[in-house]
């Protein structure tokens, strides 16, 4: 007897070229998996992502317990599961089933028996994600099931499918048409219950499955009604056609003309031209068209298109595709079949237009169909685009996220693991500078989900504008200096007093176009900031550079959320592309406008004009002392002061005690609310440091609580709830101040000595 070859043998007897070929297949199929008899599994990394774990628990893959355990870890059938796997061992044929994943997702299971060797069978299983299209299904069941209308489904090889309003015009209708299409001596007879012409309808329901051509067929019941039945057939696969039966009762209606103009009527914009010569439109038709019957009746009738010279000047003046709607006209005489096309009106709207052959007991002819799809195509491009951007963004974010987690994660072990002081300084440095790049991605998507919520807001405030200036020049000087380029200030207006706006949302738009030319502008380049006062009350900066410029292709989304100008971009310099969707949404929240100038390879200019006020005079003060002297010794302002620390993370409590533990201060520590409430009211505290989200009890609470007793002790919020909305409920609940996580050093320290002086 001739014993089959091993896989790898019959397989890899070319390794150099068989080998690749199939890991290259493997890897890029849908999630796939293969059980070997040896044990020796594989799968690709796509069922790797979703069934994390796999290899440990199919190494016996007839342990029953401990795949149920496993399937039950991420799907809600796994009895399913073991049930579909027994009967493809059992019988050796190919299975199908669903795997509903707890995560919401839904995918489609096949297993395959692969011949591994006599009596041995390696097993393939493919899995599918087919949760869009469960849900297409479940909506589309939901529609056909809530239908007035009887309607009727024919599915090659499957059960029809009916709704509620068919099986009441047909009861019993499901134990008689069974599986398949074919109209049977027992379906006659089950007709021959509720109609008075069975045998026509066969007729009629077997011609049209013989042409594959949309019928109306009249159906007269035995009890008086009339039901006209509308068949339209659609290629299911090749060569095998579904049939979509949906009837109208028409008892009331005359079979003529009455019938006809019902039916006509409530269709889109439609004409009929038939062979004797004769044209019908309906009154939607006649709005979109108007004399169109003079026109038409210059003759285009017959098998051929003839004389269309007055009719094509006609179109002309409506469209912008006369030819191709005459091309329809030609293959639809010419074979009798449904054809489609589209109207591109010159007003900017579309139509489908549908074009069917009528098949009439003496003359034939044609009807077309216009139906307005402009707002649903415009829906659809918009909805498209906006979860192609979305899906990008993300894919996006998570490579700008990861990087300098990477750098942080990456930093911190490398300090761990050497002893040499310069060395770690500079990993801390990369540490700290990658927790500031991964805390603006977080304040850019922040903001953008304030604006797309509504909720960001305009706090306006008297400050140096001057100063603003310098501070926002100063956020992108490092990445300029290391890369050569030279940033130029210019103010063409003397501003001599203090400016009334929103600091710290101008000071972003400036820094987000700032280091927008910082990024794009090639080494060695130039960057010019210039300030000019409009009038008396409006403010227009402008930001110049040398950079790589925009395309005019580009400039359309350049301001789109979510979105950067070149798909390119994002690899190659980085960014969440939320910037300038930003900038836009707080200057046109100011009241102002943004502008945009850019040449490709030449540079780009950005502007934007803000309404302004105008403050008190501007009056520079001298630098105050630092909290430490030259000699690290603690100031007055902290030496023996107490500050009640209330964090739960003890991480937290390390940093801030880190931080102040050179200034001289006492500090007292309390991992959650009840403890501080219970400390503050029996030592006195000079301030208060207070996290919002603790154990047993919160931040708020504990404040309320603390305030009933003691109504002067400084209280400062120290949490990462950074929304406006938690700044609110902290002030609300009797602190002095809010600082969101993590922390400014500089700030905190300024803000400590700010509440400790007037204590």
């Amino acid at each position: 007897m001739k014993t089959a070859k091993p896989f790898e043998e019959s397989f890899f007897s070319e390794p150099a070229f068989n080998e690749q070929l199939f890991i290259n297949i493997f890897q890029t199929m849908d999630a796939a998996i293969i059980l070997r008899p040896d044990e020796k599994h594989i799968a690709n990394a796509k069922f790797d992502e979703i069934m994390p774990g796999w290899d440990e628990v199919f190494k016996d893959r007839n342990n029953t317990n401990g795949l149920y355990e496993f399937f039950e870890k991420f799907t809600e059938n796994p009895d399913d599961h073991l049930k579909t796997i027994a009967r493809l061992r059992e019988t050796r044929e190919s299975q199908e089933t669903i795997w509903h994943f707890k995560s919401g997702r839904t995918y489609s299971a096949r297993g395959f028996l692969i011949n591994f060797g006599v009596d041995d069978y390696a097993e393939l299983w493919v899995l599918r994600d087919i949760t869009e299209i469960e849900t297409q299904f479940k909506i589309f069941d939901s529609v056909f099931e809530t239908m007035e209308d009887p309607a009727v489904m024919f599915l090659p090889g499957r059960m029809p499918i009916g709704n509620s309003a068919y099986s009441k015009a047909f009861p019993g209708w499901k134990d008689v048409y069974r599986f398949g299409q074919v109209i049977d001596e027992e379906m006659v007879e089950f007709w021959n219950q509720f109609i008075l012409n069975p045998e026509e309808a066969a007729e009629q329901v077997k011609k049209l499955r013989e042409t594959h051509t949309n019928q109306e067929i009249i159906w007269h019941f035995k009890n008086g009604k009339e039901l006209l039945f509308k068949a339209t057939i659609v290629e299911f696969t090749a060569n095998k056609y579904a049939e979509l039966w949906i009837s109208r009762d028409i008892t009331e209606l005359s079979k003529t003309k009455l019938l006809f103009n019902e039916i006509f009527n409530v269709m889109d914009p439609a004409v009929a031209i038939m062979t004797d010569g004769t044209f019908i439109a309906n009154n939607a038709y006649d709005d979109i068209f108007p004399d169109w019957f003079t026109k038409y009746n210059a003759a285009i009738t017959g098998d051929d298109v003839k004389d269309f010279n007055t009719l094509t000047a006609y179109w002309d003046s409506m469209i912008t595709n006369t030819d191709e709607h005459i091309e329809a006209i030609r293959k639809l005489r010419s074979t009798h079949e449904p054809v489609q096309s589209i109207w591109h009106f010159r007003d900017g709207k579309e139509c489908i237009q549908k074009g069917y052959w009528l098949n009439l007991r003496d003359q034939g002819g044609e009807l077309w169909v216009l139906t307005d799809v402009s707002r649903l195509y415009d829906a659809m491009r918009r909805a498209n685009d906006a979860s192609l951007a979305k899906s990008m963004f993300l894919s996006s974010m998570s490579h700008e996220i990861r990087t300098p987690m990477n750098a942080i994660i990456g930093m911190t072990s490398l300090a761990q693991k050497t002893d040499d002081l310069p060395r770690i300084k500079r990993y801390l440095e990369k540490t700290e500078e990658a927790g500031h790049r991964l805390m603006s991605i977080i304040n850019d998507v922040l903001d953008m989900s304030k604006i797309e919520s509504g909720k960001l807001e305009i706090s306006e405030t008297s400050f140096d504008y001057k100063k603003m200036i310098e501070n926002a020049v100063n956020v992108i000087a490092d990445k300029a200096v290391d890369k050569g380029i030279e940033v130029n200030v210019v103010f063409n207006s003397p501003i001599k007093r203090m400016i009334w706006a929103d600091e710290l949302r101008l000071s972003q738009v400036i820094v987000n176009l700032l280091s927008n030319a910082v990024k794009f502008t090639p080494d060695c380049g130039h960057i010019t900031l210039t300030t000019d006062i409009i009038g008396q009350n409006r403010l227009r900066i402008t930001c110049t550079d040398t950079g790589i410029g925009i395309s005019p292709s580009s400039m359309e989304k350049l301001f789109n959320s979510f979105e950067q100008a070149d798909k390119s971009i994002t690899r190659q310099y980085g960014g969440t592309g939320l910037g300038l969707a930003i900038s836009k949404q707080i200057v046109e929240l100011m009241g102002g406008e943004i502008f945009v100038e850019s040449k490709e390879g030449v540079g780009s200019t950005f502007a934007f004009e803000i309404p302004i006020e105008w403050s008190g005079e501007i009056h520079y003060s001298e630098d105050g002392s630092d909290v430490l002297d030259n000699t690290g010794n603690c100031n007055d302002i902290f030496c023996g002061k107490r500050i009640l620390l209330v964090e739960d993370v003890e991480v937290n409590r390390m940093i801030v005690t880190m931080l102040l533990e050179e200034t001289g201060c006492v500090i007292d520590e309390a991992e959650n609310g009840q403890i501080a409430v219970d400390f503050a009211s029996n030592s006195a505290y000079n301030l208060i440091l207070m996290d919002m989200q603790m154990p047993v009890m919160d931040g708020l609470t504990a404040t309320r609580e603390i305030r009933k007793f003691n109504k002067t002790v400084p209280i400062i919020a120290m949490t990462a709830n950074a929304f406006k909305e938690d700044a609110d409920a902290c002030i609300n609940a009797g602190m002095n101040a809010h600082l969101a996580k993590p922390i400014d050093n500089e700030i905190f320290l300024a803000l400590l000595t700010e509440y400790l002086k007037k204590k």
